[in-house]
């Protein structure tokens, strides 16, 4: 009675992790496009007409035009500075203000001004940190960087994440992170069945 007890307990506890540990990487997955994408931050002149009411800003990409009737941006008549965030890497954008009265009437563009975001340090396929490097959470808990399931990740990582700006994020961010997380659990073997079972959704879609 007591056996069967305890297994129940375990099998209790394998499933919380299952439905708390899931979400969280499909969280980070989700998340990582807005919070660690290329970003600009604007400044500009104050408008000194006494019925300023505030400042819109636009942008585009070369050969697109700008959408007057949805603002990247908007801000009161007090801010002279914004950031755009949610940019992709290496590319060039245009960006110009708009000056708004308490009317809602709109000024002419500003001039035009560029920007070409940098090219990002996050790996991709093919290039050092992608295909080929270690699934090091997953070999830790399969047992083997060639066990199967590793491999569907393995390929998942090259296929999926490495082909996008928030992919290739995750991916470094696991290199930068989880060495760690893989050495506890080598160290804490009662942990592997947790984290398989945990990896299971990923390498049903891989």
């Amino acid at each position: 009675m007591h056996k069967k007890y305890m297994k129940y307990r375990f099998h209790s506890f394998l499933a919380r992790c299952f439905i708390y540990f899931v979400p969280l990487i499909l969280i980070l997955l989700l998340s990582a496009q807005n919070l660690f994408s290329a970003e600009v931050t604007l400044a500009w002149n104050s408008n000194s007409d006494p019925n300023l009411d505030g400042y819109k800003i636009f942008y585009r990409q070369e050969g697109d035009t700008y959408n007057y009737d949805h603002p990247d941006w908007a801000g009161n008549h007090t801010e002279t500075t914004c950031t755009i965030y949610g940019l992709d890497d290496n590319t060039t954008y245009y960006f110009v203000a708009r000056a708004l009265d308490v009317e809602g009437n709109e000024s002419a563009d500003s001039d035009e001004v560029c920007y070409e975001t940098p090219e990002s340090d996050i790996p991709h396929s093919g290039t050092s940190g992608g295909s080929g490097g270690g699934c090091f959470i997953a070999t830790a808990a399969f047992g083997s960087y060639a066990e199967p399931r590793v491999r569907l990740l393995r390929d998942l990582r090259d296929q999926c994440l490495l082909t996008s700006t928030p992919g290739r994020w995750f991916v470094r961010m696991y290199y930068r992170y989880s060495p760690f997380w893989a050495d506890l659990i080598n160290i804490h073997a009662w942990c592997k069945p947790i984290v398989r079972l945990a990896l299971m959704p990923l390498v049903g879609i891989s």
